[in-house]
């Protein structure tokens, strides 16, 4: 997995490399001009048999807020989690706040079966398990989504800011994407019809294991058919 294509520049110039996987448009979009059309896609599927449907157990709280902000962290804070949490004080709300690299799994999953919604907060993902545990429980989603990949690596690509997504598998029915400037009316929406979202159904249908080795699979034939002709091509 590179964060960028510069971590792997010269990947093609082994005979044996002939794809690389990615899980989402927007990395895909941004590693083209180096990689081309030698990309597969392919995403970690579910077997929702490991996901119990939470919607209807007890609830201790309203929202779990999951903070994954770790660039530019000072200022970013400061303009999403924090007034966010003083919305939800300000409308009698409860909330619990778990932090990126600061938990353990079980931990995790008890929280989200307990919370009635997750307010997501990542600067990206490629893939975005830990949300998808949430759709995948029948939690929906009010995911922070700025747009535009902050990474250093960025200025290094030479592209300023590139486009990105932080929840890249997601639509109407996993819940809400949006941005700095509409956080707390998108969240009274969000939060107005959380009933209405369908998240588990969203991965039931788009994410199992079987389209995940469907695939893998398919890029893998593609890969035998595309170094059989690069072995046949002259030098």
């Amino acid at each position: 997995l590179y964060s960028s294509p510069l971590e792997a520049s010269r990947l093609f110039d082994d005979p044996r490399n002939v794809f690389f996987l990615q899980t989402c448009d927007w990395a895909e979009a941004m590693f083209r001009p180096w990689f081309g059309e030698r990309q597969q896609r392919w995403f970690g599927g579910y077997d929702m048999s490991d996901f119990q449907d939470a919607r209807t157990l007890p609830k201790t709280w309203d929202v779990l807020v999951y903070d994954k902000i770790y660039l530019d962290r000072d200022t970013l804070y400061q303009q999403t989690i924090e007034p966010f949490l003083k919305k939800l004080d300000q409308l009698g709300l409860t909330y619990t706040v778990i932090r990126y690299g600061a938990y353990h799994q079980k931990d995790y999953m008890e929280k989200v079966r307990a919370s009635r919604s997750t307010a997501f907060f990542a600067h990206s993902e490629t893939q975005g398990m830990a949300y998808q545990e949430c759709l995948a429980t029948n939690v929906p989603i009010f995911a922070w989504d700025e747009g535009i990949w902050p990474h250093p690596s960025a200025i290094e690509l030479g592209i300023g800011s590139a486009p990105c997504a932080s929840v890249p598998c997601f639509d109407a029915r996993c819940g809400t994407r949006f941005k700095i400037a509409d956080m707390m009316e998108s969240w009274d929406a969000f939060h107005a019809n959380l009933d209405k979202f369908e998240p588990r159904r969203f991965i039931a249908e788009e994410m199992t294991l079987q389209k995940s080795a469907e695939a893998y699979l398919r890029a893998y034939r593609e890969t035998a058919e595309a170094g059989a002709k690069l072995k046949r091509a002259p030098a």
